[in-house]
């Protein structure tokens, strides 16, 4: 993810003059913000007594983590390499408001974290869905496409560089699903069917093996497939997480953001064992038929690609996996990694340059 600094907003003149009330207000909601923090702080101390140093605004062990808090896990990941694991106070009286999606207004003095305090939840907000009843009460995930979705206005050149510096270390591991280059390769790290299988659930026609493997591939997160690629200097240009659009939707969204074409070698697209029976005996989410409706005007079929596989492909899958545009070079060995670790991951396709169809099937 990109964060640009910019040059100052000019105010002119009259605007770079603080009358005595407002200097009065200013003053006065710092110090009730003051107060405030050290009521809390006051509040949390430690079986021996001791409490945060509330007055610079540092934190002890004793206050949540940034990940208790209920940061995305790649935000985390940022600050802890930069040393930075507990918010201050007034990062902590924050996040859980802005997290939520309320709006926040307030002054502080300079060093009490407030880029943070705004920044985090600001980077979280525009990377995840809002919070709602079908998603059981979890932020999904909201792919970065390149274009811009905030703007954050400061009132000094200097004031911007840093600002700008502290988010884009919070933000190094947010990707896009743009970025995506000819001759890349595609990895796709879990198997397909999990729509399906649960419709067949729903109506008692599914078998034991395949509702087995279909709820572990939906408990299993993908926080581990993201670590192993962030922790390794391999060259992910696009990432994105096939879900409710379903494989197709989601190849699509990349392919577009990304100005390229894709090849998927249907061979290689792994599957749920009771996906395709599932198709057979016609059990059809809903999702499956809108998807397939909106997006197989993008697809080509080679010959020889079965009509299970074809419907498969457009699948709306819960908790799918990764769908990854790594350099070719890198793609052998992130494959074997991934599966020596225990993740399904697989090479099922190629990136190419733009073309009609956007998306062919091998």
């Amino acid at each position: 993810m990109c964060v640009h600094a910019v040059g100052p907003v000019s105010t002119g003149a009259q605007g770079s003059l603080e009358s005595a009330t407002n200097r009065r207000r200013r003053d006065a909601g710092q110090d009730v913000f003051v107060r405030t923090r050290a009521r809390v702080a006051t509040t949390i101390a430690s079986p021996a007594g001791a409490t945060r140093n509330d007055t610079e605004g540092q934190m002890t062990a004793l206050n949540p983590t940034f990940a208790k808090l209920g940061v995305r896990d790649e935000i985390v990941r940022a600050l802890t390499e930069n040393g930075i694991e507990h918010p201050f106070a007034i990062q902590e009286l924050t996040l859980p408001l802005a997290l939520a999606g309320d709006d926040l207004i307030g002054q502080a003095r300079t060093g009490m974290g407030k880029t943070l305090a705004f920044g985090v939840p600001l980077l979280h907000r525009i990377v995840s869905e809002a919070q709602t009843a079908t998603s059981g009460g979890a932020d999904t995930d909201r792919p970065l496409s390149g274009v811009p979705r905030a703007l954050v206005v400061v009132p000094t050149r200097e004031l911007c560089i840093q600002v700008s510096d502290d988010l884009s270390r919070a933000a190094k591991y947010l990707r896009a699903n743009s970025g995506a280059q000819p001759r890349d390769a595609l990895i796709l790290t879990k198997a397909l069917g999990t729509g399906v299988i649960s419709t067949a659930i729903k109506n008692s026609k599914a078998e034991a093996a395949w509702i087995d493997v279909a709820v572990q591939s939906m408990t299993t997160l993908n926080k581990q497939a993201a670590e192993l690629i962030g922790s390794r200097e391999y060259r992910i240009h696009a990432m994105t997480d096939v879900t409710g659009f379903g494989l197709i939707g989601h190849a699509r969204e990349m392919a577009l953001a990304s100005n390229v074409g894709l090849g998927l070698f249907s061979k290689d697209i792994p599957i749920l064992p009771g996906a395709l029976e599932c198709i057979r005996a016609g059990q059809i989410p809903g999702g499956l038929k809108a998807n397939r409706e909106f997006a197989e005007c993008v697809v080509g079929y080679e010959s020889g690609v079965s009509d299970e596989l074809k419907t498969l492909l457009f699948d709306p899958q819960t908790a799918g996996g990764l769908l990854l545009s790594v350099a070719e070079s890198d793609c052998e060995e992130l494959v074997v990694e991934m599966q020596s670790a225990g993740i399904p991951a697989r090479s099922i396709g190629k990136i190419t340059e733009s073309q009609k169809p956007l998306i062919r099937i091998y």
